[in-house]
């Protein structure tokens, strides 16, 4: 795996509920997911700096 950049897309093999149930342990086809981890910095404000909703 490579290390995650800023607008990587990556894909994940999701496993629906009701595959699941059948038996199936792995996901049929990958899907594009998105990754978004916010990190605290001590002495940096916890508030978003901009609204990205508008």
């Amino acid at each position: 795996m490579t290390d995650p950049r800023s607008g990587d897309i990556w894909r994940h093999p999701y496993l629906w509920s009701w595959q699941a149930e059948r038996g199936e342990t792995g996901g049929r086809k990958p899907r594009p997911v998105t990754l978004a981890a916010v990190i605290p910095i001590p002495g940096t404000p916890t508030t978003p700096l901009r609204d990205f909703n508008g």
